[in-house]
């Protein structure tokens, strides 16, 4: 089912359907994403003794509070030029990529409370998975001080990317190819894809891969239902959340984490239990959030 406000947010992707202008958008966007947010990080990184990001490719570790809040905050760059890149290149307005203001609190408020609760019941039952047990990584006093700037900048990350995504790419696909189900798909697709590691090695690659093509056309599915952004925000969120402020793979944005654990990924994404756990869990937290938007 289509909203009728997504419908409209679709329309305005009309206003300047050249091929030239999306690709254009879609290279720029990502050159800020990859290219000027982490040669900014490095530049910044070198002012302070707090950080110790010795090249450009050290700005995807994070092992630090400081390194963390700096990476994640960096995706500020990526969405004020996707923004930019909307609003000059296909004169869409920030309402146009996120649904109505009012829409967009009301729904990411709802889906917040529910997943939010979902994961705290979760946390509850005793699951036995392929992951090493967690181990402590900062006193409590210090997560906590740390906990409101976490919030902040993986919120910044999130909303980036949902924003460039889901709010601006899927429907300009939609329009230049006049078909909502292939904007979606190659949304997805290009989400997804982006989420590829290759160092990790072929299989547990292509298997995380998929899991991001999925969580993608979750996100996507929400956003449609409801005509807002803020169910997939608060969707994405959450999940974030989750993995980076609780127990993160050691060294891998593992700044934020409470615990840590020191796990291979290689290994975790051959193990069918590991992999069965990743795709029901968000399946069950899709379902959670479709059934939080019909209030």
């Amino acid at each position: 089912m289509i909203h009728p406000y997504y419908s409209q947010q679709r329309l305005t992707a009309d206003r300047r359907k050249g091929a030239w202008r999306l690709i254009l958008a879609m290279i720029a966007g990502l050159c800020s994403l990859v290219l000027i947010a982490p040669i900014a990080v490095w530049l910044i990184s070198r002012t302070t003794a707090d950080l110790n990001l010795n090249s450009i490719s050290d700005t995807q570790i994070g092992t630090t509070p400081h390194e963390a809040f700096l990476l994640f905050s960096s995706f500020g760059i990526f969405l004020i030029a996707t923004v930019l890149l909307a609003k000059k290149l296909h004169h869409r307005t920030i309402s146009d990529l996120t649904g109505p203001s009012y829409l967009f609190r009301k729904t990411f408020l709802r889906c917040l409370l529910f997943l939010f609760a979902f994961i705290g019941l979760t946390a509850l039952i005793p699951i036995q998975d392929a992951q090493s047990a967690p181990i402590r990584q900062l006193s409590l006093s210090l997560w906590i001080s740390w906990l409101p700037f976490a919030l902040i900048a993986i919120a910044v990350q999130v909303l980036a990317e949902e924003i460039f995504f889901r709010g601006y790419l899927q429907s300009q696909f939609a329009a230049s190819f006049d078909s909502l189900k292939i904007g979606v798909f190659l949304s997805a697709l290009f989400f997804s894809l982006l989420h590829y590691e290759n160092a990790q090695g072929l299989l547990p690659s292509l298997i995380y891969t998929i899991w991001a093509f999925l969580f993608s056309l979750a996100a996507a599915d929400l956003t449609i239902r409801t005509g807002s952004l803020g169910p997939a925000f608060a969707f994405h969120l959450i999940n974030n959340c989750f993995v980076v402020l609780i127990a993160p793979t050691a060294g891998v944005l593992s700044g934020f984490g409470l615990y840590v654990r020191h796990d291979d990924f290689s290994e975790l994404f051959r193990a069918p239990q590991f992999i069965a756990y990743q795709f029901l869990f968000l399946l069950a937290m899709w379902l959670v959030a479709r059934f939080a938007t019909k209030g």
